[in-house]
């Protein structure tokens, strides 16, 4: 598995290679992102050591001050976890959390059956995967006449409740 280091963990990574026994280390950062395995990913923007300020536009790690290309644009840290963005809004370059309602663009937060009123794949503007918010519908009602009886809701816990009747 590759996984992206910036500048700065890449010595770590190098420690934990020689430590493991792993060898290979970290490759350098004059093409791409450092991976575990020692290749490069992607190609860098940047000419002759000149880095971007957090909050633009780059191609890899080694394009920004701080080592930390993140959504295409230079970060304050590698910004990693779930519902978490470095292209947000109003903060281009600052690590924040993902706005309520948004899809998780790394796939971290997986799209559940309405009907379990589970995680509906986008995030909760506070750091973490949503759950079907109150009020959606999770089992549809049955028609009596006019009126519609035995509709459930999530609740916004992940569960789904008894709903209310509509005349």
């Amino acid at each position: 598995m590759r996984r992206s280091f910036g500048l700065a963990g890449c010595g770590a990574l190098l420690l934990l290679a020689t430590a493991t026994g792993c060898g290979g280390g970290c490759g350098s950062d004059n093409g791409g992102t450092a991976t575990v395995d020692g290749a490069i990913d992607g190609a860098c923007a940047a000419d002759a050591g000149a880095r971007m300020a957090n909050g633009q536009a780059c191609g890899c790690n080694s394009d920004c001050q701080t080592g930390f290309c993140v959504d295409g644009v230079c970060c304050n840290s590698a910004c990693t976890e779930a519902c978490k963005t470095c292209n947000g809004q109003g903060a281009p370059g600052i690590c924040t959390f993902v706005p309520n309602g948004v899809p998780e663009q790394s796939g971290a937060c997986p799209v559940g059956a309405v009907s379990t009123c589970g995680l509906d794949g986008t995030c909760d503007g506070q750091g973490h995967c949503r759950k079907y918010p109150e009020g959606t519908e999770c089992k549809p009602g049955n028609c009596n006449g006019a009126a519609v009886s035995d509709v459930n809701v999530c609740d916004g816990q992940g569960g789904c409740r008894a709903g209310p009747a509509t005349i």
